[in-house]
């Protein structure tokens, strides 16, 4: 009898796990889903995510300041094969940018993250971040 009890025990687990496991991998698509149709592409070497829900014109002003550092970087290295920036709103007493970018060169990873009220000067200072990087691996 408690042989039975505890297969049936043993049975309800697993039926929970594989329902707990379901539920994580829809939530998981849903999350992917959703950064999917969060991103901009520039070309085919540049994501942009997190741009989408930003004020009108934000957009405008970030490619140009985007456009004009990538052009900085290519000018010190022979070239980028990605890049990814990221920009997410820190919530609290006041509103900030959190930029995060990503590059990948001649196969190296550089990386930089800056948490600013402008998300412009943000833009500014990760990518500066990129190019000190650039500048020390070289």
């Amino acid at each position: 009898m408690d042989e039975e009890k505890e297969i049936i025990e043993q049975t309800s687990e697993d039926i929970n796990d594989e329902k707990a496991d379901e539920q994580n991998k829809e939530i998981l698509d849903e999350q992917d889903e959703q950064r999917e149709e969060d991103e901009i592409l520039l070309g085919n070497r540049i994501r942009l995510s997190g741009f989408k829900q930003s004020p009108p014109g934000t957009m405008l002003i970030a490619k140009k300041i985007i456009g004009n550092y990538i052009k900085k970087i290519e000018d010190s290295v022979k070239k980028i094969d990605s890049i990814s920036i990221v920009l997410k709103s820190v919530h609290g007493e006041n509103s900030k940018s959190n930029i995060k970018i990503k590059a990948v060169s001649e196969g190296k990873i550089l990386t930089s993250e800056v948490v600013e009220f402008n998300v412009f000067i943000a833009l500014s200072k990760a990518f500066d971040k990129i190019i000190n990087e650039i500048e020390h691996a070289h």
